[in-house]
């Protein structure tokens, strides 16, 4: 939400100079970019324990080929 309405503010600044809230605009894209970005890292790893957890388990480990 954050990234969607600080480029609609954006936009209506940039059209409507008189209008203020340039900061809390821009505020807005850099924590909702950040928040992706740690929402992307958790899945990465969170995907990638998984890969590396369910490489080692015991049914694994165990079995004899």
């Amino acid at each position: 939400m954050a990234v969607i309405t600080g480029h609609m503010a954006m936009k209506q600044i940039r059209n409507n100079p008189v209008l203020g809230g340039r900061g809390m605009a821009l505020t807005g894209l850099i924590t909702g970019y950040i928040g992706i970005g740690i929402v992307a890292a958790e899945i990465a790893f969170f995907v990638l324990s998984l890969l590396f957890l369910g490489a080692f388990t015991i049914p694994f480990i165990t079995t004899q080929s």
